[in-house]
C-alpha cells in the first residue's frame, strides 16, 4: 500500500518515472512516450493540468524542431561558382543578376568592374558582407583569408587616346576617397591615368 507521506509519495512516483525512461523505445514518438508514462503514474483521467502539461511539452518538442528547421534553412550550402561553374562558391553578389554565386578568382574578375556591388563573404559559415576594398584569396593549407586591395572607382578607358593606344596606358590609384555605402565606410580612390 502506498505511503500517507507526500515526501515518499514523491520519492515513488521519481523511481516509476526513471523506470519507466528506463524502459520506453527510442524509436517512438516522445509525445507518445510522455503519455504513456503520465497514464501510468496516473490512470484516472488526466486533469486540466496534466493537460496543460502535455501541451507546453508538445509545444517546446514543436517549436524546436521548427526552428532547427530554419536554421538549416538559412545556413549557406556549398554551391559551385556561377560564372567558371567549376570552383566552390564562397561569395554572393546581391546586384549581379542572374548569376550570384562566384569563386575567388571570378570576383576579382567580375568586380573589378563593378566595385560597388553588395557581397557577401560565405567563408565563416555564414553570410558577412564585403567592403569593395576586401578580396578573398584560398591560402596553401586549403583556408580562406580575407586581405585587403586596392579598389578603383569605374572607367570608361576610350580605345584611341590623342593618338596612342589605350594597350600604353596605365590606371593606376589617384585621389584617395572614402566611400560611405550601405554596408559602411571603405577608402577608394579615384582612378589616375598615366601614358
Amino acid at each position: 500500500m502506498a505511503s500517507e507521506d507526500p515526501q515518499d509519495q514523491l520519492d515513488e512516483a521519481i523511481k516509476k518515472t526513471e523506470r519507466l525512461a528506463e524502459e520506453l523505445n527510442q524509436e517512438k514518438d516522445p509525445h507518445a512516450q510522455l503519455e504513456e508514462a503520465i497514464t501510468e503514474l496516473n490512470p484516472e483521467p488526466k486533469t486540466l493540468s496534466v493537460q496543460i502539461m502535455l501541451c507546453l511539452v508538445h509545444h517546446t518538442v514543436v517549436r524546436k524542431e521548427l526552428s532547427q528547421d530554419s536554421w538549416r534553412e538559412s545556413r549557406p550550402e556549398i554551391n559551385i561558382c556561377q560564372s567558371c561553374n567549376v570552383k566552390t562558391a564562397i561569395l554572393r553578389c546581391r546586384d549581379y543578376l542572374p548569376k550570384r554565386l562566384y569563386c575567388e578568382d571570378c570576383d576579382v574578375s567580375t568586380h573589378a568592374k563593378f566595385p560597388l556591388h553588395n557581397r557577401e563573404s560565405t567563408i565563416e559559415e555564414f553570410y558577412t558582407p564585403l567592403p569593395p576594398t576586401t578580396a578573398i584569396s584560398l591560402h596553401s593549407d586549403g583556408k580562406y583569408a580575407l586581405h585587403e586591395h586596392d579598389c578603383f572607382l569605374p572607367l570608361y578607358v576610350a580605345e584611341v587616346i590623342c593618338g596612342c593606344l589605350t594597350s600604353t596606358v596605365y590606371v593606376g590609384p589617384g585621389k584617395h576617397t572614402v566611400l560611405v555605402g550601405i554596408n559602411g565606410t571603405c577608402n577608394i580612390y579615384k582612378n589616375r591615368t598615366v601614358m
